[in-house]
């Protein structure tokens, strides 16, 4: 579960910069539109309230569904569209290395930060759901205390309004007289009730009930209930960002400007409709939940000028709503597309086939390897060892699959285009390095029908830390260049190299050991290293070897190197295979 949740953490951080941003580009456009009518600003602001609950990674994944070109983009392109789509994508493996570097109560502490998190975060949504409940229950008592308008002038007022706008409502609504000194609200979504309090009607005139209704009418029109209650849904799930209530309180604001503007639009008198606004302000307290649609919302100063100067607000021409239309049509077809698009660079021909010793008897497993800008061989490796070169990892980092997976045998030559080979040339060699895992993933995917799942879950490790007595380390000269060699026959392992760096020395004795080893030395520099000891503990070695050639790995790093494996855990990412099928030769 744990493991579940920490490899969550990247996508919702990625969901929650993409909202965010999107929020703050709304805002801008409302501002640039601060002139126009609130109908268009509202519509912003409610189009960046639905992007909390629609992450782009939903839509790219729609575009991954349809057909891709028959050319690949530019490796360039991929990663522009990969870093936008998941600039968090590393944010669970970067705490790898300092987490096993902390203690072991530090270990477990972080390893229950991501449950934690989503108590809190349960306990925030109840929270917030029970406050909103408490406050509904208060309204839904006023309306069931409500009685039909069976008759009456409230009636008469809302029948003649509703004759004249028959044309734009899509059902009539039903009214109800409330005792309470409330507002005139508007409840429900589907079939909406207008409760209207009955000894307001006491203080306003015909024309102010009317304009006051045609108010209601108005987010009956709109169907701002339902605009609410979903703005209200992604409060309770995103509780913690502020930028969702503050966008709840300009959603309010242009709300009620909108059906304002409407009121004047409907023919309503300004000074009338002003004047009846104040007067049930008067009369009432405000509005009793966000999504029930009332009449009193919103800074009254602001609107009671915005009303008397509807009639000088700027029209949005045509063209500014094309380009509003194209830009909502972008949000939506734009992720889309980068689905569609964001195929890897693949190699131009790529030939496999099982691997076939030269003669006799089959050999002992032969390995060769080599890539570089423009091309990738291997020669008597297994689909596992492929895997493991196409995504960066060690064999023990990659699980499930037949037996052949790691039994069989396979040669592989892949050429890339001319023209993606002079792109990568340009790069430098660990870019070179990644394009070039990013075609075999493709490659295996097209070829070997490969399907994995990435997790990340504690697993055992080592520590490669200083023995008691210090190390027994060389210093590189600084102008030695690193190098050196090899060597494993006759159950030893020989390694003389020289200007290695302790790090990449450690992850060499991860792939030996087949667990992760995570440097702790602290040592920073290139030494040189020398090393000698049995593959398998407590195999003697040839007595005429030199000294030490008997001891294990463990024994040999402390007595000729002075460091020491110390066994504890660590994050690891690793690789299930889902779904494997051998190749056909070619």
């Amino acid at each position: 579960m744990s493991n579940f949740l920490a490899s969550f953490v990247p996508a919702l951080a990625n969901h929650l910069w993409q909202s965010t941003a999107f929020a703050a580009a709304a805002w801008v456009l409302t501002i640039l539109l601060r002139k126009n009518s609130a109908r268009v600003r509202y519509g912003i602001w409610l189009a960046a309230s639905i992007k909390f609950l629609m992450p782009f990674s939903l839509l790219i994944a729609m575009g991954g569904l349809l057909p891709r070109p028959a050319r690949s983009v530019a490796p360039a392109v991929y990663t522009a569209m990969k870093l936008t789509e998941q600039p968090f994508a590393d944010v669970s493996l970067a705490s790898a290395t300092p987490a096993v570097q902390t203690s072991a109560v530090a270990q477990r502490i972080a390893a229950d930060i991501p449950a934690a998190l989503l108590v809190l975060w349960i306990a925030g949504v109840v929270a917030v759901v029970i406050v909103w409940w408490a406050r509904w229950r208060k309204s839904s008592i006023c309306l069931r205390e409500a009685v039909p308008a069976l008759r009456g002038r409230e009636l008469e007022i809302l029948h003649g309004l509703e004759g004249r706008l028959s044309s734009r409502l899509r059902s009539p609504l039903r009214l109800r007289l409330s005792s309470e000194p409330t507002e005139p609200c508007l409840y429900g979504i589907f079939r909406p009730v207008l409760v209207w309090p009955a000894r307001l009607s006491e203080q306003l005139s015909d024309e102010h009930m009317e304009a006051i209704m045609a108010h209601e009418l108005a987010h009956a029109r709109r169907f701002d209930n339902a605009a609410a209650a979903l703005h209200m849904l992604v409060e309770a799930v995103f509780w913690f960002h502020p930028l969702v209530w503050w966008m709840e309180r300009r959603m309010i604001e242009e709300r009620e400007r909108a059906c304002d503007e409407a009121v004047v639009g409907f023919g309503a008198s300004a000074d009338a409709y002003a004047e009846g606004i104040l007067k049930t302000c008067r009369f009432c307290i405000g509005s009793a939940l966000p999504c029930v649609a009332g009449v009193t919302g919103a800074d009254l100063k602001k609107r009671v000028v915005g009303i008397m100067t509807a009639g000088m607000l700027t029209r949005t021409s045509w063209p500014k709503k094309m380009l509003l239309g194209a830009a909502a049509l972008c949000v939506l077809i734009a992720p889309v597309l980068v689905g569609q698009l964001q195929t890897p660079p693949s190699f131009e021909v790529a030939s496999i086939r099982k691997f076939v010793p030269d003669n006799g008897p089959r050999m002992a497993r032969r390995v060769m390897g080599a890539m570089d800008a423009s091309r990738f061989t291997a020669v008597g490796e297994t689909a596992k060892g492929l895997i493991c070169e196409a995504y960066d990892l060690y064999r023990y980092q990659v699980s499930g699959g037949p037996p052949w997976v790691d039994g069989d045998l396979f040669n592989v030559d892949a050429k890339v285009d001319d023209a993606t080979a002079a792109q990568l040339q340009k790069l430098t060699r660990h870019e070179q390095t990644e394009r070039m895992d990013l075609m075999l993933q493709t490659l295996l995917a097209d070829r070997f029908k490969l399907q994995v799942m990435h997790e990340t879950k504690d697993a055992p490790a080592y520590a490669l830390v200083i023995a008691k007595g210090g190390p027994k380390l060389k210093q590189a000269s600084p102008d030695e260049t690193a190098g050196g060699s090899l060597r494993v026959g006759d159950g030893l392992f020989v390694m003389n190299s020289q200007a290695v760096q302790i790090a990449n020395f450690a992850r060499g004795l991860s792939n030996q050991l087949e667990e992760p080893v995570v440097d702790q030395t602290g040592l920073t520099g290139s030494y040189d290293i020398d090393l000698k000891y049995t593959l398998q503990a407590g195999v003697s070695a040839d007595p005429s070897t030199a000294d030490g050639a008997g001891d294990s790995i463990f024994d040999a790093l402390q007595n000729q190197l002075g460091l020491k494996l110390v066994s504890t855990k660590a994050p690891m990412e690793t690789i299930t295979i889902v779904h494997i099928e051998e190749p056909t030769p070619n």
